[in-house]
C-alpha cells in the first residue's frame, strides 16, 4: 500500500511539473511568434502593441455608443412621425404631449450621440481631462 501511494505522488509530481514545463513551452512560443512577426519587421515592441489595441478598443466603445444612441435617435424620429400624423387626424390634448415628449427624447438622443462621438475623438486628440469628464457627465443626462 505505502508503495502504492507513494507511486500516485510521484506522479502527481510529475504530471505538475509537465504541465508547468508546457505552459513555459507554450509562453516562450507565443513570444517567439510575437517577436518575429511584430517586433523585428515593425520595430515595435510588443507593449506599444498592446496599448495600441487597447487604445482602440477604448476609442470603439464611445464610437458604439454613438451609433446606439442615433439608433435611438432614428426610432424616437419615426414614433413622432407617426404620433404628428394621428395628431393631425385626432385634435386630443394627450396626443400634444406625447408628440412633445418624443420630440424631447430624439433631440436628447441625438445630442447623446454627438458627446459620445465627441468622446471618442477627445480620446483620440488626448483633449483634457476636465473636458472629456464634462462630456461624460452631459452624455449621462441625455442618457
Amino acid at each position: 500500500m505505502a508503495a502504492l501511494g507513494h507511486t500516485a505522488a510521484g506522479a502527481t509530481t510529475l504530471q505538475r511539473t509537465s504541465l508547468r514545463s508546457t505552459e513555459r513551452i507554450v509562453e516562450r512560443g507565443g513570444e517567439a511568434v510575437i517577436e518575429r512577426t511584430c517586433q523585428r519587421p515593425l520595430r515595435v515592441s510588443v507593449e506599444r502593441i498592446t496599448i495600441r489595441i487597447g487604445r482602440g478598443l477604448t476609442t470603439l466603445l464611445p464610437i458604439l455608443g454613438g451609433v446606439f444612441s442615433f439608433y435611438l435617435f432614428r426610432s424616437d424620429y419615426k414614433r413622432w412621425r407617426d404620433e404628428h400624423d394621428t395628431t393631425l387626424l385626432d385634435r386630443k390634448k394627450f396626443l400634444r404631449v406625447s408628440l412633445f415628449l418624443f420630440c424631447v427624447a430624439g433631440v436628447a438622443d441625438l445630442l447623446d450621440a454627438f458627446l459620445h462621438f465627441w468622446l471618442a475623438y477627445g480620446l483620440l486628440m488626448k483633449l483634457r481631462h476636465h473636458v472629456m469628464i464634462f462630456t461624460e457627465q452631459l452624455s449621462m443626462c441625455c442618457a
